[in-house]
């Protein structure tokens, strides 16, 4: 019988071993690891969106390129996203709108008059701004992967194209420029760097006879619009974000200790739900 397996079959999967601890179980793994990895950095609350959209960016690697989600990737990650600043700030901004959201919910069920449409509204609101905000999770996600593996091609092609001659010229180019260009060339980039360009890394490049490489990874404000967009445009996946935060709630009310292994399955759905649009698309 397991002579009859096709060699694609036996690639993916060892026969003797069979489909338990397969592909499917391997992912299973990774999803419970990043979940737990994922719930402990989302604990301050504040970093809940760069930990969810850490996680999904893994995940899309895993599918994309076959890399491992393993706790240390996803804490090397992780600390490059906390780096940046906007991070930081869709956290903030995350907070500020749950807590408007709660506050108008306490008076809607205060008994004033018009509650019952107001809060119906409300809820919509608020339906809508969690759908809009978990799939800008899983876009900034995208966004990270595919500027790494831009800026990986990149640099393999200026490397493999380079040739002696004009790193000689790059060379005595450098060794010619006076120290006035040097000190406004520095000050250009020290600007540049404070003020978060992503045409800094493009001017030391362009200076060293490179080709300029790809720009920095655009913050969350892009991935937001994306994430508002496709939100009422694929309706269909908006609603299998919603089913898939119900079961969510619904598995945090049954079982509380399975809400450290819930952002975990979350962000399998969103990356999953990006991905069925990109090919639907």
């Amino acid at each position: 019988m397991s002579n009859s397996r096709t060699g694609a079959g036996t690639s993916r999967t060892r026969p003797e071993r069979g489909d338990l601890f397969g592909a499917r179980f391997e992912l299973f793994a990774d999803v419970l690891s990043l979940g737990l990895a994922a719930a402990v950095a989302a604990l301050p609350l504040v970093t809940f969106p760069a930990a969810l959209s850490t996680a999904c960016a893994l995940l899309r690697r895993r599918r994309l390129l076959d890399e491992p989600c393993t706790a240390g990737r996803y804490a090397a990650a992780l600390r490059r996203r906390l780096a940046r600043p906007g991070d930081w700030a869709a956290g903030a901004v995350m907070l500020a709108f749950t807590a408007v959201v709660a506050a108008d919910a306490g008076l809607a069920t205060a008994g004033l008059p018009g509650a019952v449409p107001f809060a119906t509204g409300l809820a919509a609101v608020a339906v809508a701004a969690a759908v809009a905000g978990l799939r800008s999770c899983a876009l900034r996600g995208d966004t990270d992967l595919e500027q790494a593996e831009s800026g990986r091609a990149h640099s393999e092609r200026t490397d493999s194209e380079r040739t002696d001659s004009e790193r000689t010229d790059s060379e005595r180019t450098d060794s010619e420029r006076t120290d006035s260009e040097r000190t406004d060339s520095g000050r250009t980039e020290l600007g540049c760097a404070e003020l978060g360009c992503a045409d800094s890394g493009r001017t030391g490049a362009a200076r060293s006879g490179a080709v300029p490489g790809p720009p920095e990874p655009p913050g969350w404000a892009p991935a937001v619009r994306a994430g508002a967009r496709r939100t009422f445009a694929d309706l269909p996946g908006s609603g299998l974000v919603v089913l898939a935060l119900c079961t969510a709630g619904v598995a945090a009310w049954s079982l509380p200790p399975v809400l450290f292994l819930l952002p975990g399955p979350l962000a399998l759905a969103l990356t999953a739900v990006e991905l069925r649009g990109e090919r639907d698309g």
